[in-house]
């Protein structure tokens, strides 16, 4: 949750100080959205596949035993 938090909060502050008064200005603006999303994607990633190691599962073995 506070990694969506910080995104969201880096989103506005992109927002409040870009010019986007042109096409290439709000294409710009778009490219950095894009990246950040990139970037918080595989912060979440890295931290799910860190947890299911600490834990010693995988998402394969939750469902096997789920639906056996």
């Amino acid at each position: 949750m506070v990694m969506l938090l910080v995104k969201r909060k880096l989103w506005k502050y992109m927002i409040e100080n870009q010019l986007v008064d042109t096409g290439y200005g709000l294409n710009q603006l778009m490219e950095m959205n894009y990246y950040v999303s990139v970037f918080f994607d595989r912060i979440v990633h890295s931290v799910i596949i860190g947890y299911q190691e600490e834990m010693g599962t995988s998402i394969g073995e939750l469902v096997e035993n789920e639906h056996p």
